[in-house]
């Protein structure tokens, strides 16, 4: 009996191993990533929808912008969070069914998240010149202008993407996104390009906002003395492009969480350079992980705090209230 009773303990040990079972930490990781998904899903599909029904919310070019940027948060739950799940629940020696979920789930975190970044630099751009050039606004800024921009930001991140199948040299194991339990090296040279992405985006994030809100302030303390045709001029600026400066505190607060919620996964992807430097503790990586997928479903809250136009715009779809007029 006693031996029998041996085997069987082996049995189930070498079965756990394999990932034939799922422990009690894996059920609690997928718990809190199931979690992580459905608040993303519900999140971007509310805020599709409100900006889809409600148009002045915004300027007219930023709530395009948030609008492709909740798109790119759905994808992101459904593609990392569903996929990071799925690899968990199926374990990571599942031949090519892990191989494929490995594949896909780095080529679509690394080709959201660099698509997130550029789409919020895109938009702080979008506001320094609304502010700093308002009356230039309209003729340098264009819907047609912009999409070929997008054009070239979906380009460089899909490129980014594929390149993410590929490993370093140096690596020591395929390591997949979902595999936490693991505390081998895995370097991809993707990470290359993605936190060049990631710190230009940076930068151009906190130049501009900085300088809009410098430009801001001094307009709201100086009242200068102008001619009539001047004041004329200025009053048709200020009420064409008051829009744009509605999304200005969203646009802060968007641009300072997403980049909080990316930077621990940045450092621990960062530290894999090196042998030395890398950390691959499975908790570390797991965190930043949720923290990378959780700043998805944030925006929906961030919209809402800040801006009173949006919270006007949710009464009026949630209480259907007719919106053949201004919000």
């Amino acid at each position: 009996m006693a031996e029998n009773g041996s085997s069987l303990n082996e049995t189930f040990l070498n079965q756990y191993d394999n990932g034939e079972y799922l422990s009690i930490l894996g059920i609690s990781e997928v718990t809190v990533l199931g979690v992580c998904l459905v608040l993303t899903l519900i999140s971007s599909t509310f805020i599709i929808v409100i900006l889809h029904k409600v148009e002045n919310c915004f300027g007219d070019m930023t709530q395009f912008i948030f609008k492709s940027l909740a798109v790119t948060d759905f994808l992101t739950g459904i593609f990392c969070c569903g996929l990071t799940m799925i690899g968990l629940v199926v374990g990571k020696d599942r031949g090519l069914i892990s191989q494929i979920l490995c594949y896909v789930g780095w080529a679509a975190c690394t080709g959201l998240t660099g698509l997130s970044a550029l789409l919020i630099a895109c938009a702080c751009i979008d506001r320094f010149i609304a502010v700093v050039y308002p009356l230039r606004y309209c003729t340098l800024v264009t819907m047609k202008r912009f999409r070929v921009v997008l054009a070239v930001i979906c380009s460089i991140v899909l490129t980014n993407a594929a390149f993410s199948t590929l490993r370093g040299g140096f690596a020591e194991t395929d390591l997949c996104l979902s595999d936490f339990s693991s505390t081998r090296l895995a370097f991809r040279p993707c990470l290359v390009p993605s936190l060049l992405i990631s710190c230009t985006s940076v930068i151009v994030a906190t130049v501009t906002n900085v300088k809009v809100m410098f430009v801001s302030s001094g307009q709201s303390k100086r009242s200068p003395r102008v001619n009539p045709p001047q004041v004329v001029l200025q009053n048709a600026a200020t009420i064409q492009h008051r829009g744009n400066r509605k999304g200005l505190l969203v646009l802060i607060a968007t641009t300072v969480t997403f980049f909080v919620a990316i930077s621990p996964w940045f450092i621990i992807s960062a530290s894999h350079f090196s042998h030395k430097t890398a950390i691959t503790l499975p908790l570390a990586r797991y965190i930043s992980t949720v923290l990378l997928l959780s700043n998805s479903w944030m925006n929906a809250f961030i919209f809402s705090i800040f801006n009173k136009r949006f919270r006007e715009a949710v009464k009026r779809v949630m209480c259907r209230i007719p919106l053949n007029y201004t919000v």
